[in-house]
């Protein structure tokens, strides 16, 4: 599969003076996507998807409050999106209850607001996730969801404003326990 996509106002750029965000006026992102699922045994899947693409503007201006210019932002690649992306799993089912194993790799990217891309970009991140879920009634089922399995520390977020950059770590190890009805 291959895409694009022309957009209009797709990236926000923050004004320091008004506090408001603006919007780059075009932008271009294209790429390929793969897919695939395999089933090697009646209780086991095997799926994943790769995604490379490339995000840049197409035409947009940013006003620089430190030189008092404009700085012309057309061919640069747009901020927080990866030129790569995967997503592997591993599902195992045993009777009423499914094992899912998920593997996400994120590719480095430019950080937030870092609209001329002179920042030093964000690291890539491979975390694992981990579900557990079973059915109670046609209906109904437990669930137990493990983010970030091995407790893997990296960044998900960084805000690049006046030459410093802001780090937002991602969450450590998290746990979700859940009892989901469908009606």
């Amino acid at each position: 599969l291959s895409f694009t996509t022309d957009s209009i106002s797709s990236l926000t750029n923050f004004d320091t003076f008004s506090g408001q965000s603006q919007n780059i006026q075009k932008s271009k992102r294209q790429g390929n996507e793969l897919k695939a699922s395999f089933l090697p045994a009646n209780n086991i899947k095997l799926s994943g998807a790769i995604t490379k693409m490339e995000s840049k503007i197409q035409n947009g201006y940013t006003d620089n409050w430190i030189t008092y210019t404009s700085d012309n932002l057309e061919g640069l690649y747009i901020p927080m999106t990866p030129d790569l992306f995967y997503t592997f799993k591993i599902n195992y089912q045993l009777e009423n209850t499914v094992f899912e194993l998920q593997n996400i790799y994120v590719s480095s990217q430019y950080q937030s607001f870092d609209n001329l891309n002179k920042a030093p970009k964000m690291g890539s991140y491979n975390i694992s996730n981990l579900h557990i879920r079973t059915k109670t009634a046609p209906n109904q089922e437990i669930y137990l969801n493990i983010h970030n399995l091995f407790n893997y520390q990296y960044i998900s977020r960084t805000i690049y404003s006046a030459g410093t950059s802001y780090y937002n770590p991602a969450d450590l190890r998290s746990y979700s326990l859940g009892y989901k009805v469908n009606f």
